[in-house]
Protein backbone atom coordinates (compact mmCIF):
# COMPACT_ATOMS: atom_id res chain seq x y z
CA UNK A 1 0.00 0.00 0.00
CA UNK A 2 2.73 2.27 0.44
CA UNK A 3 4.31 1.48 -2.50
CA UNK A 4 1.17 2.04 -4.45
CA UNK A 5 0.58 5.42 -2.38
CA UNK A 6 4.28 6.63 -3.19
CA UNK A 7 3.38 5.70 -7.05
CA UNK A 8 0.47 7.74 -7.14
CA UNK A 9 1.48 10.88 -5.07
CA UNK A 10 4.48 11.41 -7.51
CA UNK A 11 1.83 10.80 -11.18
CA UNK A 12 0.03 13.76 -9.23
CA UNK A 13 3.11 15.90 -9.03
CA UNK A 14 4.07 14.92 -12.70
CA UNK A 15 0.65 15.73 -13.87
CA UNK A 16 0.50 19.48 -11.48
CA UNK A 17 3.78 20.42 -13.33
CA UNK A 18 1.88 19.94 -17.00
CA UNK A 19 -1.21 22.15 -15.88
CA UNK A 20 -1.83 23.17 -12.48
CA UNK A 21 -5.59 23.92 -14.64
CA UNK A 22 -6.48 20.76 -15.11
CA UNK A 23 -6.06 19.41 -11.71
CA UNK A 24 -9.36 17.78 -10.96
CA UNK A 25 -8.82 16.03 -14.23
CA UNK A 26 -5.42 14.68 -13.50
CA UNK A 27 -6.60 13.17 -9.93
CA UNK A 28 -8.57 11.28 -11.61
CA UNK A 29 -6.34 10.16 -14.46
CA UNK A 30 -4.23 8.82 -11.68
CA UNK A 31 -7.56 7.11 -10.28
CA UNK A 32 -8.02 9.10 -7.01
CA UNK A 33 -10.38 11.85 -8.17
CA UNK A 34 -11.61 14.27 -5.41
CA UNK A 35 -14.34 16.60 -5.74
CA UNK A 36 -13.66 20.01 -5.57
CA UNK A 37 -14.46 23.21 -2.98
CA UNK A 38 -17.05 25.37 -4.88
CA UNK A 39 -16.65 29.20 -4.23
CA UNK A 40 -20.18 30.82 -2.98
CA UNK A 41 -21.99 32.79 -5.85
CA UNK A 42 -22.19 36.00 -3.85
CA UNK A 43 -18.10 36.07 -2.65
CA UNK A 44 -16.96 37.83 -5.57
CA UNK A 45 -13.32 38.49 -5.94
CA UNK A 46 -13.11 42.25 -4.90
CA UNK A 47 -14.74 41.11 -1.51
CA UNK A 48 -12.53 38.11 -1.43
CA UNK A 49 -9.09 40.85 -1.66
CA UNK A 50 -10.34 42.67 1.12
CA UNK A 51 -10.72 40.14 3.50
CA UNK A 52 -7.91 39.34 5.89
CA UNK A 53 -8.84 38.14 8.90
CA UNK A 54 -6.90 38.15 12.37
CA UNK A 55 -3.58 37.57 10.36
CA UNK A 56 -0.28 38.63 12.26
CA UNK A 57 2.53 39.87 9.81
CA UNK A 58 4.91 37.37 11.41
CA UNK A 59 2.35 34.12 10.18
CA UNK A 60 1.77 36.57 6.61
CA UNK A 61 5.00 36.37 5.79
CA UNK A 62 5.91 32.68 6.64
CA UNK A 63 3.27 30.62 4.90
CA UNK A 64 3.67 34.02 1.94
CA UNK A 65 7.10 32.07 1.91
CA UNK A 66 5.95 28.47 2.06
CA UNK A 67 3.60 29.69 -0.99
CA UNK A 68 6.59 30.99 -2.73
CA UNK A 69 8.51 27.49 -2.65
CA UNK A 70 5.49 25.77 -4.12
CA UNK A 71 5.70 28.30 -7.46
CA UNK A 72 9.29 27.23 -7.47
CA UNK A 73 8.48 23.58 -7.14
CA UNK A 74 5.70 23.46 -10.08
CA UNK A 75 8.21 26.07 -12.09
CA UNK A 76 10.54 23.15 -11.96
CA UNK A 77 13.07 23.69 -8.84
CA UNK A 78 12.60 20.36 -7.31
CA UNK A 79 15.15 21.00 -4.37
CA UNK A 80 12.85 22.53 -2.62
CA UNK A 81 10.68 19.40 -2.41
CA UNK A 82 11.65 17.95 1.06
CA UNK A 83 10.83 21.66 2.80
CA UNK A 84 7.29 21.47 1.48
CA UNK A 85 6.24 18.06 3.47
CA UNK A 86 6.55 16.87 7.23
CA UNK A 87 8.73 14.01 7.97
CA UNK A 88 5.27 12.01 8.56
CA UNK A 89 4.39 12.42 5.45
CA UNK A 90 7.42 10.76 3.85
CA UNK A 91 6.67 8.06 6.09
CA UNK A 92 3.37 7.59 4.89
CA UNK A 93 3.30 7.78 1.22
CA UNK A 94 6.94 5.08 1.54
CA UNK A 95 9.17 7.03 -0.74
CA UNK A 96 11.90 10.15 0.14
CA UNK A 97 12.06 13.25 -1.00
CA UNK A 98 15.20 12.04 -3.61
CA UNK A 99 12.84 9.12 -5.11
CA UNK A 100 10.41 12.07 -6.02
CA UNK A 101 13.06 14.46 -7.00
CA UNK A 102 14.51 11.50 -9.45
CA UNK A 103 11.08 10.62 -10.83
CA UNK A 104 10.00 13.96 -11.44
CA UNK A 105 13.72 14.56 -13.46
CA UNK A 106 12.67 11.46 -15.30
CA UNK A 107 9.38 12.92 -16.83
CA UNK A 108 10.68 16.72 -16.76
CA UNK A 109 11.57 16.85 -20.34
CA UNK A 110 8.53 15.37 -21.45
CA UNK A 111 6.03 17.28 -19.11
CA UNK A 112 8.18 20.66 -20.29
CA UNK A 113 7.42 19.75 -24.15
CA UNK A 114 3.76 19.51 -23.50
CA UNK A 115 3.59 23.08 -21.75
CA UNK A 116 5.42 24.86 -24.05
CA UNK A 117 3.04 23.51 -27.09
CA UNK A 118 0.29 24.58 -24.88
CA UNK A 119 1.77 28.31 -22.71
CA UNK A 120 4.94 28.58 -25.19
CA UNK A 121 8.54 29.10 -24.12
CA UNK A 122 9.52 30.86 -20.94
CA UNK A 123 5.90 29.85 -19.53
CA UNK A 124 5.51 30.32 -15.50
CA UNK A 125 3.09 29.55 -12.92
CA UNK A 126 2.58 32.25 -10.33
CA UNK A 127 -0.33 32.92 -7.46
CA UNK A 128 -2.27 35.69 -5.96
CA UNK A 129 -4.31 35.31 -2.60
CA UNK A 130 -7.65 35.67 -3.16
CA UNK A 131 -8.83 35.57 0.90
CA UNK A 132 -7.07 34.93 4.04
CA UNK A 133 -8.89 34.10 6.88
CA UNK A 134 -8.24 32.68 11.21
CA UNK A 135 -9.19 29.32 10.53
CA UNK A 136 -9.77 28.55 14.22
CA UNK A 137 -13.30 27.69 14.08
CA UNK A 138 -12.08 24.51 11.65
CA UNK A 139 -8.80 23.68 13.25
CA UNK A 140 -9.99 20.84 15.61
CA UNK A 141 -11.10 19.34 12.13
CA UNK A 142 -8.27 19.86 10.88
CA UNK A 143 -6.30 18.53 13.56
CA UNK A 144 -8.32 14.75 13.36
CA UNK A 145 -7.77 14.65 9.26
CA UNK A 146 -3.86 15.04 9.33
CA UNK A 147 -3.95 12.51 12.95
CA UNK A 148 -5.80 10.26 10.39
CA UNK A 149 -4.03 10.66 7.45
CA UNK A 150 -0.51 10.96 8.60
CA UNK A 151 -0.77 10.09 12.69
CA UNK A 152 0.19 13.38 13.11
CA UNK A 153 -0.31 13.93 16.95
CA UNK A 154 -3.02 17.20 17.40
CA UNK A 155 -0.43 18.86 20.19
CA UNK A 156 1.98 19.08 17.05
CA UNK A 157 -0.22 21.38 15.17
CA UNK A 158 -0.80 25.14 16.47
CA UNK A 159 -2.58 27.03 14.30
CA UNK A 160 -3.94 27.28 10.67
CA UNK A 161 -5.22 29.72 8.49
CA UNK A 162 -7.74 29.39 4.88
CA UNK A 163 -6.79 30.78 2.16
CA UNK A 164 -8.61 31.19 -1.36
CA UNK A 165 -5.90 30.99 -3.86
CA UNK A 166 -5.28 31.90 -7.74
CA UNK A 167 -2.46 30.41 -9.49
CA UNK A 168 -2.15 31.34 -13.10
CA UNK A 169 -0.07 29.18 -15.70
CA UNK A 170 0.90 32.10 -18.54
CA UNK A 171 2.99 31.97 -21.72
CA UNK A 172 3.48 34.08 -25.09
CA UNK A 173 0.38 31.21 -26.51
CA UNK A 174 -1.87 30.48 -23.56
CA UNK A 175 -2.68 31.32 -20.10
CA UNK A 176 -5.23 29.55 -17.48
CA UNK A 177 -5.45 30.41 -14.29
CA UNK A 178 -7.74 27.81 -11.37
CA UNK A 179 -8.80 28.32 -7.93
CA UNK A 180 -9.14 26.58 -5.00
CA UNK A 181 -8.62 26.59 -0.98
CA UNK A 182 -4.98 26.02 0.81
CA UNK A 183 -4.77 26.00 4.43
CA UNK A 184 -0.94 26.67 5.72
CA UNK A 185 -0.54 24.89 8.82
CA UNK A 186 1.95 25.02 11.83
CA UNK A 187 3.26 21.90 12.70
CA UNK A 188 5.86 21.73 15.22
CA UNK A 189 6.88 25.26 14.37
CA UNK A 190 7.00 24.81 10.66
CA UNK A 191 4.29 26.05 8.08
CA UNK A 192 2.62 23.45 5.46
CA UNK A 193 0.31 24.22 3.00
CA UNK A 194 -2.85 21.68 4.09
CA UNK A 195 -6.02 20.94 1.63
CA UNK A 196 -9.56 20.92 2.52
CA UNK A 197 -9.26 17.41 2.34
CA UNK A 198 -6.46 16.87 5.09
CA UNK A 199 -3.86 16.00 2.75
CA UNK A 200 -0.68 18.21 1.72
CA UNK A 201 -0.48 20.35 -1.64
Amino acid sequence: MKIFKGIRKTAVAVILLVSVISSSLALASCGNSRPKTEVPENMKSEERKKTRENISDEDRAAYTAKLDEYMQYLNGDYSVIEDLYPADYWEVIGSTPEEIVEALKASAESNRAASVQKYGEGYKATYEIESEKNYELLLESLKSSLKENFNIAPERISKAYNLYVTITISGPKNKSSDSFYIMPTNIDGNWYLVNERGDFN
